[in-house]
């Protein structure tokens, strides 16, 4: 298994984990779909193109954040970074760590939408962490 549920050796509790988990999965889905628009929008304009790099470069932070809020081994981590670079291996790369912060949150027993949890859900299971 590539993430480790096993937060013993930090101070987050369980309810802030999964918190992180539901907002950074939350960002990578919004993300794409805001860089799929701006790749259909760009078409040969130039300023258009640049946003759409720049948006590459911060889907590379989420995608890590994710993972990282996830607990993924150090060295799955570093093998899906380099997976982000090659064009379709991105794309499976993408699909299995989304799919993977979807189990965790419904696990977690949330209910997961197209773009993620939603925020009163997500409010809902902290108080009742609590």
């Amino acid at each position: 298994m590539i993430h480790d549920l096993d937060y013993s050796r930090t101070k987050s509790t369980h309810a802030e984990r999964v918190k992180r988990v539901a907002e950074r999965q939350r960002n990578l889905t919004v993300l794409l779909l805001v860089l799929l628009a701006i790749s259909v929008i760009s078409c040969g304009f130039r300023p258009l193109a640049l946003l759409l790099v720049a948006g590459t470069i911060y889907l590379w932070v989420v995608f890590y954040r994710l993972m990282v809020a996830m607990g993924t081994k150090p060295a799955w981590i570093v093998a899906a970074m380099v997976g982000l670079f090659i064009p379709l291996v991105q794309l499976m790369v993408i699909i299995i760590v989304d799919y993977q912060a979807r189990e965790i949150l419904r696990a977690a027993g949330l209910k997961v939408g197209f773009t993620g949890v939603r925020e009163e859900d997500l409010a809902r299971f902290e108080q009742e962490e609590m």
